[in-house]
């Protein structure tokens, strides 16, 4: 029962009794309960004042929901026990409840089911596996949504011990254990190692994929991957990409069959259906493997994230291909901006095509010496004269798109349109056209359905090209209304135009699409680019349709458009903020003659967003100076709400600053003892940016002490549990990680007393960063040895040791694997500042031969590139306040993770 009125508030609200069990409740505006309908109950209305008229607005509303038949009926009732992982939820179901229940009345589905066919697919041994397997795969989907403090546990072994069969010969056999079953529960210590073998599997499967699938036809049409995958051509043979190969060699490829001049229409209404010789393939199968593309896999540079996009455009606006055009562009401008003379450009073609000649005359000869100065300053020329012919039509190419358009809008929506208005009658000036002809001829046909008829483009006065027939056949013959056939005449009328026209309307509709695409998101300017062009100029339906083939082709409704529409949106290209989006704003500027070739600079994006990061520092720098300080500016607003999660400045963090202090785990005399290095792992596996750590001491001598701690705690406030978030804070490192408790640091205390980090302190000269590192993250079974503490929380560890004298600070190359090992706000603070590129997901291959090798490397060159621009951009005494280097040697962990925080700021729009 809910109640809803507007009494005044000296009003009697009324009250509602259950009777049988004496109680009752004021029915108060908003107030709402549940109630057994099943026993006498009842209610009263309310009650104005003594001697006051109740006024008009005054009402009181009470709606009683009844509960559904299903609900009480348990022949009918369906729980929704689980959520599903295609859509909707898992029901239970009344079938499943009752204990007589028969398969063979099983209706649904209709489809077969491996459960149901599976002995006519596999033998016995195979049935009984594959069935148990993907019971215990269901159960433990269901149990992994239970809440965490039920605790549920199950051994996976004795599940499948549940189990036996019946072989062929009538043996009953024993189920045995799955050996790489995934763990009944998530928070199991073995499934990072399961994870991991998992992660190896697949990446092996993938290698593998990649190498044979590839010769797959229908694969590889359908598969961005294995397009990306093929090798590059060998380095002596020549890189066959279109670029190869003339427009005019490329016009005559596409060409090279003759079209039919007689077409078939069967359905004016879903449009043409004749089917024209299928001319050579003039997309752009290469483009993504051209040699630019080659060469930047060879520096493994392969295709970004791009390769996620649907659409060949979408992958091919890569900051790499906008940054090519940005300076062609530039060298044409500037090339032509004193161009040579026609005569001239005679003059040095003809120089250069008597080059076999020259070099065939005798060496002794001093007019050779002549000629061969005269062939080279011809050869330098040229390029200017070939700059002022591309550049001509680099401009002239827009107007070519917008004149193609404007053609197919004619003949899509003004002859239809014209047509429509004669069939009604409102253009009478009209009567008497080939427009009127033909519209009226159409109508006749359609509307007493003519079984054939024959649109010969001469008899309606067409001429000046060769005689075209357009053929209409009626197979399913249909009666159509007036309307109806109106409608449909002005379709038909459209397409027997393009046809006498020898327009596509399968290509130039989807041209039309294509460009207004880009118009109405990057703009036309795109068109002028080299790539661009190529797709225009040979362009196919699938280039703006999310379909393949004849499929793209037949798709008549503009709203297929919308899914290039809305991956452009998204694309970095369409925001300025982005390297994408710099380098085309930058071509837009060029282009349109707003900004000068001399003023071009393809770098600035990098210099602006170092800039950036630099702000950042200095409004942290303010901070530190005085946290109670209050600018407004998002950045700081973040500090001050937590600066453990957002300062870019690690050791000033409070966080840091406490540990660190003479009753902190990294004193000096303390992080070398055992006590000492366990609060330190208990501090970031489980206690980082928690109220424990804030409210109680940090260092435990052991795991008793802690335990101790604990339960004292938790005695004086039993509110307070494992999973309540006090002692643990979930969202420690950003991502929630529900099953980190802190009584898991037990199994820490009981590893670092059999690994002996005393000795292993002790040693000298001390121990490197990255094998300090392995110490805390061995290659195997790391989850059982010091739990939850993971790749990041034992990366901040080892930088903690590093600080506190215990190994040693790390290198850069040390530094930039880390980096790339963790894949995290790091590497995408250098992909953000565009000092490295998003490279797409590859295998990896063993060693610097390979593409993580390749990725080292490549963050390697970006970490001092950065460090460079900062100590330019620095002042010395900025540099010492944020302790830049340590040791003569830029201090590497300082810059990884103030580029986490940068990564961090930006997502949050606070810079």
């Amino acid at each position: 029962m809910i109640t809803s009125s507007s009494l005044p508030n000296d009003y009697d609200p009324g009250y509602f009794f259950l009777l049988v069990y004496g109680v009752y409740t004021r029915l108060s505006n908003g107030g709402g309960f549940n109630f057994h309908g099943n026993v006498k109950h009842g209610g009263s209305g309310p009650f104005p004042p003594e001697g006051e008229e109740p006024p008009p607005s005054a009402y009181r509303l009470t709606l009683i929901s009844y509960p559904p038949g299903r609900a009480v009926d348990p022949t009918k009732t369906r729980h929704q026990v689980l959520a599903s992982p295609w859509m909707g939820t898992v029901m239970n179901t009344p079938e499943m409840r009752y204990p007589g229940y028969n398969p063979s009345n099983q209706i649904e589905p209709t489809r077969c089911t491996f459960f149901r066919e599976g002995p006519e697919l596999m033998d016995n041994d195979s049935y009984a596996e594959f069935a148990v397997r993907n019971i215990y795969q269901m159960v433990r989907y269901a149990s992994n949504q239970l809440s965490p403090q039920l605790g549920l546990k199950m051994e996976k072994d004795d599940f499948f011990r549940l189990f036996s069969y019946l072989r062929e010969d009538g043996e009953r056999i024993q189920m045995e254990p799955w050996q790489h079953a995934p763990p009944f529960c998530a928070d199991d210590e073995g499934l990072e190692v399961l994870l991991d073998e998992r992660e190896e599997f697949e990446r092996e499967w993938e290698a593998y994929y990649l190498k044979t699938a590839v010769f797959i036809p229908y694969r590889f049409d359908r598969d961005s991957k294995l397009q990306q995958a093929w090798p590059s051509p060998h380095p002596d043979s020549p890189d066959i990409t279109l670029s190869s190969f003339s427009d005019s060699e490329l016009d005559a490829a596409a060409n090279k069959r003759p079209r039919p001049q007689v077409n078939r229409n069967l359905e004016p209404d879903v449009g043409p259906s004749h089917k024209r010789q299928r001319t050579g393939s003039s997309g752009l199968p290469h483009l993504r493997r051209s040699s630019r593309c080659a060469s930047q896999k060879e520096r493994g540079k392969g295709p970004s994230s791009q390769s996620n996009y649907v659409f060949l455009l979408s992958r091919n606006l890569t900051a790499q291909n906008l940054e090519l055009e940005l300076l062609q562009l530039k060298e044409e401008l500037q090339n032509t901006q004193s161009p040579p003379a026609p005569s001239e450009t005679t003059r040095i073609i003809n120089t250069i095509c008597q080059a076999k000649d020259l070099v065939a005359l005798p060496p002794t000869d001093v007019h050779t010496l002549t000629g061969i100065r005269k062939l080279l300053l011809a050869l330098r020329s040229y390029p200017d004269a070939l700059a002022q012919r591309a550049s001509a039509a680099r401009a002239g190419r827009i107007t070519i798109v917008e004149a193609r358009t404007r053609v197919w809008h004619w003949i899509e929506y003004t002859v239809p349109t014209l047509a429509r208005q004669i069939l009604n009658g409102q253009r009478a000036e009209c009567l008497g056209t080939w427009v009127a002809k033909l519209a009226n001829t159409c109508f006749t046909v359609l509307y007493h359905q003519h079984n054939a008829k024959e649109f010969n483009s001469q008899e309606y006065g067409v001429t000046g090209q060769e005689e075209r027939v357009w053929l209409y056949e009626n197979k399913r013959p249909r009666i159509l209304s007036i309307e109806e056939a109106r409608e449909r005449a002005c379709i038909m009328v459209s397409q027997i135009v393009a046809y006498w026209l020898d327009v596509s309307p399968d290509v130039d509709q989807k041209l039309c699409w294509f460009v207004s695409v880009l118009m109405e998101t990057i703009g036309l300017e795109a068109v002028s680019m080299e790539y661009v062009w190529k797709m225009v100029s040979h362009f196919v339906p699938a280039y703006v349709v999310p379909s393949s083939g004849r499929n793209a082709a037949k798709v008549t409704s503009r709203e297929a458009a919308q899914a290039l529409q809305n991956e452009l949106q998204q694309h970095p290209i369409s925001n300025p903020s982005t390297k994408e989006g710099y380098l085309y704003s930058q071509y837009q500027d060029l282009f349109n003659g707003k900004l000068s070739p001399e003023d071009v600079d393809p770098h600035g994006y990098t210099r602006t967003k170092c800039a950036l990061f630099i702000h950042m520092w200095r409004l942290s720098l303010q901070y530190i100076k005085d946290p109670r300080a209050n600018p407004s500016n998002a950045f700081s607003n973040l500090l001050r709400e937590d600066a453990d999660f957002h300062l870019p400045i690690r050791e000033a963090a409070p966080t840091r600053v406490r540990a660190r202090g003479s009753d902190g785990p990294y004193h000096p005399t303390t992080i070398v003892t055992l006590p000492g290095i366990f609060s330190a792992v208990v501090l970031r596996a489980f206690t980082y940016r928690s109220k424990f750590f804030w409210d109680q001491r940090m260092v435990f001598h052991s795991w008793d002490d802690l335990d101790k701690e604990i339960a004292s705690i938790r005695d004086e406030h039993p509110e307070l549990s494992l999973t309540s978030g006090y002692f643990t804070n979930f969202r420690s490192y950003g991502v929630p990680v529900m099953q980190r408790t802190i009584d898991k640091a037990e199994q820490s205390w009981l590893s670092l007393q059999e690994r002996g980090w005393s000795n292993y302190c002790a040693n000298r000269p001390k121990e490197s960063f990255l094998s300090t590192l392995r110490y805390f993250r061995p290659q195997r079974h790391e989850s059982e040895i010091f739990p939850y503490l993971g790749a990041l929380g034992g990366f901040a560890l080892t930088c903690d040791l590093a600080y506190a004298g215990v190994c040693q600070m790390p290198t850069v190359d040390e530094m930039a694997e880390c980096i790339v090992e963790l894949d995290k706000g790091a590497l995408r603070g250098l992909e953000l500042l565009g000092l490295v590129d998003s490279d797409s997901k590859e295998t990896p291959g063993k060693g610097k031969e390979g593409a993580k090798g390749r990725r080292v490397e490549a963050v390697k060159e970006a970490l001092h590139s950065l460090a460079d621009q900062l100590k330019e951009m620095l002042s010395e005494a900025e540099q010492s306040a944020v302790a830049l280097t340590v040791d003569d040697d830029t201090d590497w962990i300082l810059l990884e993770h103030s580029l986490c925080k940068f990564s961090r700021a930006l997502n949050k729009k606070a810079l």
